[in-house]
């Protein structure tokens, strides 16, 4: 343990206080986080291990956590730093938002600002064709496997049933009332994997 390292642990680990604060402030036992920082340090391809290590956002979106989710772009460039690259303090508040111990409000924070794909505050109909095209995507490909008229009826009847002002947009508050309504919502954000 510690940061020593052997022929066997070819990657650095985490200090004893490291590992206490993690826990503290995540959700994860000390045996999920080290196997996150096994999982991270991975991703770092340089001859020899840094603990400072940035990750690449594109080699994140491999991890099998985030490889089949339709939102993994836009959940990465949540948590990534302008230049598109995590820490794995980064990373772990990533992962913290799918734990299922980690609050509603939290994630549905989160899941707003991923829907929101032209960060204006506001779920607009543009956003919500992207959201139905995303869920409804053939595997890795952007191929929507209902038709682009069925995209736009969807995002239709979402916005006429989700906008309870009728301003034409979905504010947080009308996205909070839904997800309240939705009890499959916390699903979206779990740690249960889903084949591509």
């Amino acid at each position: 343990m510690g940061n020593s390292q052997s022929a066997c642990e070819p990657y650095q680990t985490l200090s004893g206080n490291e590992l206490v604060e993690f826990t503290r402030l995540t959700p994860f036992s000390r045996f999920e986080i080290e196997s996150f920082y096994d999982d991270f340090q991975k991703l770092d391809h340089s001859a020899q291990p840094r603990r400072n290590f940035r990750a690449r956002a594109e080699d994140v979106a491999r991890l099998p956590i985030l490889k089949c989710n339709p939102f993994k772009d836009r959940i990465i460039q949540i948590f990534a730093d302008q230049n598109s690259f995590l820490t794995f303090e980064d990373f772990l508040d990533m992962m913290s938002v799918f734990h299922p111990r980690c609050s509603k409000m939290v994630k549905l924070c989160h899941a707003f600002a991923i829907y929101d794909f032209d960060n204006d505050g506001y779920l607009g109909s543009e956003d919500l064709k992207r959201v139905v095209k995303r869920l409804t995507h053939r595997g890795d490909s952007s191929e929507s496997i209902i038709t682009q008229e069925d995209i736009v009826t969807t995002a239709e009847r979402l916005m006429k049933e989700l906008d309870l002002d009728n301003s034409g947009r979905i504010s947080i508050e009308e996205f909070e009332y839904f997800t309240s309504k939705s009890p499959d919502f916390a699903l979206l954000f779990s740690t249960r994997q889903k084949t591509c």
